[in-house]
């Protein structure tokens, strides 16, 4: 048994060597919306940044904010920015672990971070998350007793505090962990009076400063999304909530299944129906507030309170059973998730990979223009969010502050008419927010005085035939070879004339491919069309859609442009591949 606890032990914490190892070669992925706002602001100030009152956040920006402090790199620095988030968790794990002798505790840690975690990993400012660990930590310094301690009082109480503030959702949690407690030992007076009380107050404190954000987020009635606990009662309202859970945390589907099944051979019936309610309670606030029955981004933050739910019943009622070798399957088990949900969190980032390396060349592109501020279509750009412009400050500045290039879409500009309030000396740092360029730390950013650029304004000027003589498209890469497949080729256009190729939607301009097979003979000529991102003077690079031929074999690609309805360019550099 001690063999298998160390390597259950080595298990849990080679998850986080992974969770570590992702964090710092995916740092540019995670800095998406939310996390890209924060750490800008602290890394921008110099200091922490905290909104709503949640003070929670704060912890993850201590590894960044110090970096500023040592006048680190910028990468460096955004690189502890992705690392702080992790050794937030993994601090909470060593506690759990070593300090506290709490096995399933640290298990429960790993597994609050990882499962129910798709989008909101690649988004990590997550209070809510943060949260859960907290609570975690809490119970398990609850029930070892060590609150008896007045150091380890305090330190508790601390917790409680950070857990309760991070998000309203999980003031149940600790009202749960409470009630817990108390059918495991009874009433305990000075213990559960107290931080009853303690609860109280942070709930009533929480209540009474909530920001306008939070109100808005939290009333119970929304006219506008038509949102009532009502729906659940809709058949396929239900389906649909039900298709979310099956769909996108099926593992802790299986997690509470296992939970109900143990508890019911122990016949632990009161802790059964605490369980069950506060799942139900839960699922009814949250559909109480939004119409939460499909997957985002959002809902599955929403969500998140359900993992710290299951988990704990699961660590405390299957991993604290008698029988060992239920014990040692439920821990297999728990570690299988685990590392499961290390690979498909990676896979479910694929499009955010893809969004960022085209963020990236963007930002190449604008840099080799000259000049710091641009616009681009909102059209001609991938999955565009109101955080581009503040990822285009980090992505450019990586090459140095002078190389700083703010890139916004049209929508930042067109929103509430920033295109007639924006002044030279400002820039946009969200669509909500235009900034003096003094507002940038002069250690990391330079924005120049100016108006953005646009990026696609360019017409045909002549025939495309005339244009076609001076264009070549280079085939640099390419994702996939595997027949049938829809892929992404990496294609760099080369623009030999003067005037630049336009890629106004309006132009109807689009790359695209024919596939012909190794005699000649032509396999697909309308091959799938992608809009040229930006108006090409020299070169730019892109990607492509592809549709692999349906059959195995060698054929030559032959990448093209074409104005839709009206001709092709007729191209001619031809790329032989081999289609698996």
């Amino acid at each position: 048994m001690k063999l298998f606890d160390s390597i259950a032990t080595k298990m849990m914490h080679g998850i986080f060597f992974v969770l570590m190892l992702m964090s710092i070669f995916l740092y540019k992925e995670r800095m998406f919306a939310d996390a890209s706002y924060y750490l800008f602001h602290a890394i921008n100030s110099q200091w922490f940044h905290v909104e709503h009152g949640r003070t929670v956040l704060g912890l993850s920006q201590v590894l960044p904010i110090i970096g500023t402090w040592l006048h680190l790199p910028l990468k460096v620095v955004l690189v502890l920015g992705s690392l702080g988030h992790e050794f937030f968790y993994y601090s909470v794990f060593l506690v759990c672990l070593y300090l506290l002798k709490d096995k399933k505790a640290a298990a429960a840690v790993i597994a609050v971070h990882v499962i129910g975690q798709l989008s909101l990993y690649w988004s990590p400012m997550l209070e809510i998350c943060y949260g859960a660990a907290l609570a975690v930590l809490f119970y398990s310094i609850l029930q070892s007793n060590k609150c008896k301690d007045d150091k380890w009082l305090i330190f508790m109480l601390v917790v409680q505090w950070f857990a309760m503030m991070s998000h309203p959702e999980n003031f149940l949690l600790i009202a749960l962990v409470l009630a817990y407690h108390f059918l495991q030992n009874g009433w305990q007076k000075r213990i559960h009076l107290s931080l009853g009380i303690f609860t109280l107050i942070g709930f009533f404190i929480e209540i009474v400063t909530f920001s306008e954000y939070e109100k808005g987020h939290s009333q119970f009635v929304d006219d506008e999304t038509k949102a009532t606990a009502l729906n659940l009662l809709n058949g396929a309202y239900l389906q649909d909530v039900a298709a979310v859970f099956t769909n996108y945390f099926f593992d802790l589907l299986a997690l509470m299944a296992i939970a109900l099944a143990v508890m019911a051979s122990r016949k632990r019936w009161k802790e059964m129906t605490l369980f069950l309610a506060s799942v139900l309670f839960l699922i009814v606030v949250v559909n109480q507030v939004k119409t939460a029955n499909e997957y985002t981004r959002y809902y599955e933050s929403m969500y998140n309170p359900l993992v710290f739910i299951v988990v704990f019943f699961y660590v405390y009622e299957v991993l604290g059973f008698s029988n060992k070798f239920i014990r040692s399957a439920a821990m297999v088990f728990l570690l299988f998730i685990g590392f499961f949900r290390l690979g498909w969190i990676y896979q479910h980032g694929e499009p955010l990979r893809v969004r960022t390396a085209q963020l990236e060349r963007l930002v190449d592109y604008s840099q080799s223009l000259g000049g710091s501020k641009y616009s681009i279509d909102s059209r001609n750009i991938y999955y565009a969010t109101w955080a581009n412009p503040i990822e285009s400050l980090f992505y450019s500045a990586l090459d140095g502050k002078e190389q700083t290039v703010s890139l916004v879409t049209s929508s930042d500009l067109e929103f509430e008419k920033n295109f007639k309030k924006l002044k030279p000396e400002q820039f946009v740092f969200r669509r909500f927010e235009l900034e003096p360029l003094g507002f940038l730390n002069e250690q990391y950013f330079q924005l120049d005085t100016g108006n953005y650029v646009e990026l696609n304004t360019a017409t045909f000027e002549k025939p495309a035939s005339e244009f076609a003589k001076n264009i070549a498209i280079e085939l640099i890469s390419q994702e996939s070879l595997k027949h049938g497949d829809s892929t992404r080729f990496l294609v760099k256009i080369v623009n030999g004339n003067k005037e630049p190729l336009p890629s106004l939607v309006d132009e109807k301009i689009f790359i695209s491919y024919h596939w012909f097979d190794e005699v000649g003979g032509q396999k697909v000529w309308d091959g799938k069309r992608t809009k040229v991102e930006v108006d090409v003077h020299d070169s730019h690079i892109q990607l492509m859609t592809v549709i692999l031929p349906e059959h195995e074999g060698t054929f030559n690609f032959v990448p093209d442009l074409l104005i839709e309805g009206k001709e092709w360019f007729n191209l001619k550099e031809s790329y032989p591949l081999k289609i698996d």
